[in-house]
Formats: structure tokens, C-alpha cells, sequence
């Protein structure tokens, strides 16, 4: 059950029928080609209001770290939660985000914000770079929202320098096609699950 502060926190939702209209019914990842900025009106209501609503979706910036030395990829920046998210709960993560809400200009702002204050590292909007969305039904947290994902590169030396957050329980590294990260156990969460094991998503990751 949500705590009052989170029910009454104001946030950022697409209307799901527009947003097949555009992309398609729910598939999982969907590669986007051209940007985030589609013909798609974004609105806002209390997070507890949409909660069970499954034809609003709550909008949720999902940012991957490729982690590179110098030219050379070392892994995806992956992590163990500890906080208040029961749903989450020390599963492994590769994506950064949280829910959108009314204080922030755009989606892009959410995520700079959420990895300033889960992992201490400042980043701009233009260092991400958008690659589609995960639009999922296979389980009840995916049926309310929708991730909106992006890639951006962070160097070994930021990573082994990182100011993380009370919510977060351990950071790691993982190779995509390998059988578990480095120095983390656990299983992934359903949106990593998703985005790790799409070819596209792989593909582009590596680029």
C-alpha cells in the first residue's frame, strides 16, 4: 500500500490507447528508431489514482549504463535494491529511473534526477540516448507502466567512484550472455529480464 506522500505525488501518464496507436500492442522492448518525442500527450494525476488503472500508464525514465575503460566495454552498470520498493527488493536491476512527476520539466529531467540521487552521478539529458520503450503485460507492475529507455556511458573510473544511495544495496558489473553479474546475486526484475535477454536491445547496447 502506498504511503500518503506517494499516493498524493503528482505524476506524468500516457493513455495506453495512444500509445498502441503509436507503437504497437505490448510486446516487451520495442526498438524506437527516430526519438521519445512521439505524438503521444503526456498527463498528470495522483499516483494513487492510477495505480490499478490499466489504461493509464505511469510513465518511468529507464536509463543503462555501459560501463567502458577507455575504449574497451567492462559491463553494465547492475544493482541490488534495499529500499522501500517491496517490489524490487533485493532483485537485480540494470535500469535507473523513477516515476515522473509534475515538478520535472520532461522525462529526460526524471532520469537525471533519480541517478543523481540513487547513485550520486551528475548527468545531462543530451548524455542519454533514447532506445525504445518497455511495454509489457506479463505481470501487474508492467500493466501500469510504461519505460521509457535509454542508454548512456559512464567510464570505470565513475563507477568505482559512485556515491550510492541508502536505497541501493550493492553495484556491480554484468556482461550481457553470461550466466550472472560479477560480485551480485539474485535474479533481475521483470523490465532487466525483458531488455537483457532482446537481441535489438543487446545489439544496440554494444554498438
Amino acid at each position: 500500500m502506498l504511503s500518503k506522500e506517494k499516493y498524493d505525488e503528482v505524476i506524468r501518464f500516457v493513455l495506453r490507447k495512444e500509445l498502441e496507436e503509436v507503437v504497437g500492442k505490448p510486446a516487451g522492448f520495442i526498438k524506437e528508431e527516430k526519438s521519445e518525442n512521439l505524438k503521444i500527450d503526456t498527463h498528470f494525476a495522483k499516483r494513487g489514482e492510477l495505480e490499478e488503472d490499466e489504461s493509464k500508464l505511469q510513465v518511468i525514465p529507464y536509463v543503462v549504463f555501459e560501463v567502458y575503460d577507455d575504449s574497451a566495454f567492462k559491463g553494465i552498470l547492475t544493482y541490488v535494491r534495499k529500499g522501500s520498493e517491496d517490489r524490487l527488493l533485493n532483485k537485480l536491476s540494470v535500469g535507473f529511473g523513477g516515476h515522473s512527476n509534475i515538478q520535472d520539466e520532461n522525462i529526460q529531467e526524471t532520469a537525471c534526477r533519480e541517478i543523481k540521487e540513487e547513485i550520486g552521478h551528475a548527468i545531462k539529458p543530451s548524455e542519454l540516448r533514447f532506445a525504445g520503450y518497455i511495454f509489457s503485460d506479463n505481470d501487474a507492475v508492467s500493466r501500469v507502466h510504461v519505460g521509457y529507455v535509454y542508454i548512456a556511458r559512464m567510464s570505470m573510473k565513475t563507477f568505482e567512484n559512485l556515491e550510492i544511495s541508502d536505497e541501493i544495496k550493492k553495484i556491480c558489473l554484468y556482461t550481457p550472455k553470461t550466466e550472472k553479474p560479477q560480485e551480485c546475486e539474485g535474479i533481475f526484475e521483470n523490465w532487466s529480464s525483458i531488455i537483457l535477454n532482446d537481441e535489438s536491445f543487446i545489439n544496440e547496447l554494444m554498438r
